[in-house]
């Protein structure tokens, strides 16, 4: 069989059964600015980022993600915050480019986003 394959230059068949296809982390839902939502909002991004690690390296990939998936209040406030890690958008807008590295961290921008957005209790609570 092998021999008759090699003379007649044909492929082998491939095996009836494929891999199945690799599983991808289900879209993370979109985050306003409700409160109570951020926590399973950063739940449903950890594990993403933890099933796609090739996709997800880098703190700013992270971020950029992030961006996506917000809307409303929260979209307007990431447009903000964005000035502060994208020296084109600096350019283009005409301003001095200034750059704080804090800002391109992943734990800074969770500290920002709870500060902002999380639940604030107080002594009335």
């Amino acid at each position: 069989m092998l021999q008759d394959i090699m003379v007649r230059g044909d492929q082998p068949e491939a095996p009836d059964h494929a891999p199945p296809p690799k599983e991808h982390a289900p879209e993370v839902d979109k985050f306003d600015d409700t409160p109570e939502k951020l926590n399973t909002f950063l739940w449903q991004l950890k594990i993403t980022f933890s099933l796609e690690p090739r996709q997800f390296q880098a703190d700013m990939t992270w971020i950029y993600y992030v961006s996506l998936r917000l809307t409303g209040t929260v979209e307007k406030w990431y447009s903000q915050y964005h000035l502060k890690i994208d020296a084109d958008e600096q350019r283009w807008l005409g301003r001095e480019v200034y750059l704080d590295p804090q800002f391109a961290t992943w734990d800074y921008f969770v500290r920002s986003l709870w500060t902002t957005f999380g639940i604030h209790l107080n002594r009335d609570k």
